[in-house]
Order: structure tokens, then C-alpha cells, then sequence
């Protein structure tokens, strides 16, 4: 199949547009990791696993997804998010300790 200019210059737009949200997201991920971190500091570095906050945000972000992301890919990023910015919690805890 051969490839067209056009279709190649779409693509090359297409990968430049998934670039920039891809910085958006790196950026957003860091902020909401010191987020994270913040409101465990503001509990005094108490428990940082709280099931039914999980569980708050997981049904927000699904509630609000609009597709063309299926509700299980999001609860499965959402999870990993959550787990990673709890991984950073607890290890920033313990080298401020």
C-alpha cells in the first residue's frame, strides 16, 4: 500500500498534536504527584491508603468519561496513577523521617 504526501503530512500533524498532550499529561501526572504528596504531609504523614478515597475517585473519573476509552481502561490507569503516587508518598515520608 503505498502512502500518500497528504496522508503523510496527517500523520506527522497527527504525532506533533499526541506529542504536546503527552507533555500535558507528563506535566499533570507530576503535579498531581506532589499533590499527593502534600496532603499526606498535611496529615502529618498519616496512613496514606484510604480505600474509600480510591474508590471516590475511581467512580468521579469513570462518571466523567466520555470514551472513547472504555470505563475499565480508565478505572486501570486511574488504579496506577493512585498506587504510583502512593509508592511516592511513602518513600518521601520515609527519607524526610
Amino acid at each position: 500500500m503505498m502512502v500518500s504526501m497528504e496522508d503523510t503530512k496527517k500523520l506527522t500533524e497527527l504525532r506533533k498534536e499526541i506529542d504536546i498532550i503527552d507533555k500535558e499529561i507528563l506535566m499533570l501526572l507530576n503535579k498531581r504527584a506532589k499533590l499527593a504528596l502534600g496532603a499526606r504531609l498535611a496529615k502529618g504523614g498519616a496512613d496514606v491508603y484510604r480505600p474509600e478515597r480510591e474508590e471516590q475517585v475511581l467512580k468521579q473519573v469513570m462518571s466523567r468519561n466520555k470514551g472513547p476509552l472504555s470505563d475499565e481502561a480508565v478505572k486501570t490507569m486511574f488504579q496506577t496513577i493512585i498506587y504510583v503516587c502512593r509508592a511516592i508518598q511513602e518513600v518521601k515520608i520515609k527519607k524526610g523521617s
